[in-house]
């Protein structure tokens, strides 16, 4: 069966042929917004500008500045590597329980050009 890309992580898959695929553009497009957040810039090779590097930042004072720091990356490399996709909002949330060095983000985003809208709810922590 064909696909846009393999999902990841990658799952062997004998319907899909070797691995999982996403189906869909869309699935494809949330997958690479995904990738692109929790990329840390220097890690893609030949493209050392590519991603937001949040984890890098969970050990750093939970701030409006850090908060406002995050929401430009996203903004910036959104805009730079993928900018058919228009950023709606961007929320922290807050969780009880949840050990200091995690953040729980939300991030509404769209494709214009598919007449699409989306949520990615990210929880990303030090483990």
């Amino acid at each position: 069966m064909e696909g846009y890309s393999p999902k990841l992580p990658l799952v062997k898959d004998t319907v899909d042929g070797l691995y999982s695929m996403n189906k869909t553009a869309l699935e494809s497009i949330k997958q690479d917004l995904k990738m692109l957040l929790l990329t840390n810039p220097g890690e893609r090779i030949m493209n050392p500008d590519y991603g937001v590097g949040i984890r890098q930042l969970l050990f750093s004072q939970n701030t409006t500045s850090l908060r406002s720091e995050i929401s430009s990356r996203i903004t910036n490399q959104v805009r730079k590597y993928m900018n058919f996709v228009v950023i709606n909002n961007i929320r922290f949330e807050e969780t009880e329980g949840v050990e200091t060095n995690s953040l729980y983000l939300v991030l509404d985003y769209s494709v214009p050009s598919a007449g699409a809208n989306d949520t990615i709810n990210l929880d990303v922590s030090a483990n």
